[in-house]
């Protein structure tokens, strides 16, 4: 994600201080006209049109506010060990995709909001296979095969996700844009625990596989020929590799089935968002890290077929 448009605090700063007074405490200023100087030096700052499209995944801990409060305490722990296992099978598992990726990335480019994140990837695939993942690592803790005792105690947990696409810079370190924006306002507007995508996501699908429904028969040959992976190393394919969301061979698939529902229009403080409820289900092998013989096969959801509960 080295295309990030990156402004700094100094820079804007800069402009400021040749064209605008920092402190400017008279008794009774006065309003300045309007300056079609700073508007043009601030375009050419941003070059809003040339701010590239990233993809946003939003996960949030569903009901978090009414676990009791020592549970509470826990469950960033939790967070973090289900981020942490998930993005260890991408990296590991998911080679081809996540082949430009190092362990950093993953926190360098997630916003944490305490009960969950937004974790910012280059495509929707990237997201897709993340949050796979994730809810793969979730479905081992309530099945009390990831620390089986902690899960005795917090009880078991649920998340809620949503996939946007949409322009996104870096200021100071942080996030902004309405990748993040309409991702927060879409994940609020759930009452369940379902993955929502935006129209730009769904779109994304469109043009580069005919849809969301065709990813139970995506295969890396797919992937390859897509714009946003032109430049990966196609040697990462090979079977030398590990490659389980989409493998090389279509009898090998693990997305096992797709469904893709049209929600309608939400509207958050004057901003309509198209939105689809996205169902994947997904089936993987894991095995026990000491004991690599001890392995089960899970079968998980991502996403909730129930439409209904969503707050238009």
């Amino acid at each position: 994600m080295d295309k990030m448009k990156v402004v700094t605090y100094r820079e804007i700063e800069a402009i400021l201080s040749k064209i605008d007074k920092k402190d400017f405490y008279e008794i009774s200023p006065k309003i300045p006209d309007d300056d079609p100087l700073i508007a043009a030096k601030f375009d050419f700052l941003y070059q809003i049109k040339d701010i590239p499209k990233y993809t946003v995944l939003g996960i949030d801990i569903y009901k978090y506010s009414q676990f009791p409060l020592l549970e509470q305490s826990l469950i960033p722990f939790i967070f973090k060990l289900l981020s942490s296992e998930a993005i260890k099978f991408c990296t590991i598992g998911d080679q081809f995709v996540f082949q430009k990726y190092i362990l950093s990335d993953f926190d360098k480019f997630f916003i944490s909001t305490g009960d969950g994140g937004f974790q910012i990837f280059p495509t929707p695939i990237h997201a897709l296979i993340y949050a796979l993942n994730f809810q793969l690592v979730l479905r081992a803790y309530n099945s009390y095969h990831l620390f089986p005792k902690l899960r005795r105690f917090i009880g078991p947990i649920n998340l809620r996700y949503a996939i946007t696409y949409d322009k996104i810079f870096s200021f100071d370190n942080n996030y902004f844009g309405p990748g993040i924006i309409n991702n927060s306002r879409i994940l609020n507007k759930d009452s369940l625990n379902r993955c929502l995508i935006d129209s730009n996501t769904f779109e994304w699908f469109m043009l580069n596989m005919n849809g969301v429904e065709d990813l139970q028969f995506t295969t890396l040959d797919n992937i390859f020929k897509m714009h946003d992976f032109s430049t990966y190393d196609v040697s990462y394919a090979d079977p030398s590799h590990k490659n389980v969301v989409f493998p090389r061979e279509l009898k090998e698939r693990s997305i096992k089935n797709c469904d893709i529902l049209q929600i309608g229009e939400i509207e958050v403080k004057n901003t309509k968002l198209f939105i689809y409820n996205l169902h994947v289900q997904f089936m993987c092998e894991i095995a026990d890290e000491q004991n690599t013989l001890n392995k089960t096969r899970m079968t998980i959801s991502l996403g909730n077929i129930n439409t209904s509960g969503i707050i238009i």
